[in-house]
């Protein structure tokens, strides 16, 4: 979910292997928050698996954005489709309709399993992306990159964009900082045993 101009990174990832991209822009999603934005996600997945026949096995998202930074919307997104997530892994095996994930905590590595479909929220350690080739553009030009709108994914407007997030800014004020300075004038030695006692004094 972007403006148009990402068009250019997703044609990136179709030279780099992947065998579809869809793009979900629309002025009408700009000012979403985490909650709106999982909600559009959730509808073009649904929107896709319908065309498809077949839900997907196992969705894989960024743990967190580099702008917003919230890891709110893989979870968020899983909510909305009714699956199983796991965030913030680095490690995943399947078998059998079963995910075994293992995620990075602050102190330990901590292994989860759960089943199929899923939604897991990956760390930049889940792997090394593939280098684009030429033969990898050239092959890009013929897959499909789908862009899709509001409208396409029949969502009520009042629940997508800034109009269908609960998350409300409120005033930025900015305070004034205004601090006292003094020019001491002395040496190294003298100035820091000046502050010193200025700071005793202050009670600091």
């Amino acid at each position: 979910m972007a403006p148009e101009s990402a068009s250019d990174k997703l044609t990136e990832a179709l030279a780099m292997g992947a065998d579809e991209a869809y793009l979900l822009s629309d002025k009408a999603f700009g000012g979403a928050d985490t909650y709106a934005t999982s909600r559009t996600l959730a509808a073009a997945v649904r929107k896709i698996e319908d065309a498809k026949a077949i839900p997907f096995d196992l969705i894989l998202a960024g743990t967190s954005s580099s702008d917003g930074g919230t890891s709110h919307v893989p979870v968020q997104t899983a909510e909305w489709l009714g699956r199983t997530h796991i965030s913030n892994v680095c490690s995943i095996e399947t078998a059998d309709g079963v995910i075994r994930a293992i995620k990075r905590s602050e102190e330990v590595m901590l292994t989860f399993e759960g089943e199929e479909p899923a939604v897991i929220a990956v760390t930049r350690d889940i792997n090394k992306p593939r280098f684009v080739t030429a033969m990898g553009i050239i092959k890009a030009r013929k897959k499909t990159l789908t862009v899709w709108n509001a409208e396409d994914l029949g969502i009520d407007p009042q629940q997508i964009g800034l109009e269908g997030s609960p998350t409300k800014p409120g005033r930025l004020l900015a305070f004034e900082q205004n601090r006292a300075g003094e020019e001491l004038g002395l040496t190294t030695e003298e100035a820091a045993a000046t502050i010193l006692q200025i700071v005793r004094k202050a009670g600091v």
